[in-house]
């Protein structure tokens, strides 16, 4: 998935750098066709850093993380009180229109 590194750059901790790498792949259009509830214990699956950690912990957390993420890149995410909505977005870099296969 592309990005704009300097969009990127901007994350201030390593946890908001994987959130938002996430993100980026998860909410992008060719992944995402509507919006997906996912809940905290499968996010805790993903991004929990100690799987003894109590939920309530994590979600407070993980809560703060994905808010300031939404309010930092205006990201389309409903943050409720059982998990999280994510809604589809455009790529951030656009696809290229040409049809040839760029071979590196």
């Amino acid at each position: 998935m592309p990005y704009l590194r300097d969009e990127v750059m901007k994350a201030t901790t390593a946890y908001e750098h994987d959130l938002l790498m996430w993100l980026f792949q998860r909410q992008s259009y060719d992944y995402l066709q509507k919006p997906v509830f996912l809940n905290y214990f499968l996010m805790r699956e993903q991004f929990g850093t100690n799987q003894s950690e109590p939920i309530a912990t994590f979600k407070y957390r993980f809560k703060k993380e994905i808010r300031k993420i939404v309010k930092k890149y205006g990201r389309r995410i409903d943050v409720k009180k059982d998990g999280i909505v994510l809604h589809p977005m455009p790529a951030m870099v656009p696809y290229k229109k040409s049809g040839k296969f760029r071979k590196w």
